[in-house]
């Protein structure tokens, strides 16, 4: 008996430097994104995705397509007010110390590091990866 391995996406990895860049690639993943979002986020970068107001649009848009969103962050007394608020649509689990983000979709991959790249002259850039799927 032989399995095949089917590939439906094609796999790649793209490296961003620009804030617009980054925040349409955060928006075309979480328009791809069909069942699940699953965030590791640090508490300032969880602050700043939430009030974005594309970001919050294209968060609510997915929800109302069924998208399961949860967040693995560390609440402080700074944002505890915005995961209050965003309680009944997403999923926050405290975790003491979440230091970086990246984030898991049903198809997608997301890194954000917003450490200098000192021979880039960038203070943002963002690795996005496609994740195939195989049909065993």
């Amino acid at each position: 008996m032989t399995s095949e391995i089917k590939k439906t996406n094609v796999e790649r990895i793209e490296i961003l430097r620009s804030t617009e860049n980054i925040i349409n690639a955060l928006l075309r993943i979480l328009h791809n994104a069909n069942t699940k979002w699953d965030w590791y986020v640090d508490g300032r970068a969880l602050s700043l995705l939430l009030v974005f107001g594309a970001i919050k649009k294209a968060i609510l848009e997915a929800k109302a397509r069924g998208t399961r969103f949860r967040f693995i962050t560390v609440i402080t007394k700074e944002n505890v007010a915005l995961t209050k608020e965003f309680r009944d649509i997403l999923e926050f689990k405290h975790l003491e110390g979440v230091k970086g983000n990246f984030a898991v979709s049903d198809v997608e991959y997301i890194a954000i590091s917003t450490t200098m790249n000192a021979h880039l002259g960038d203070s943002k850039s963002i690795t996005r990866a496609t994740i195939p799927h195989a049909n065993l």
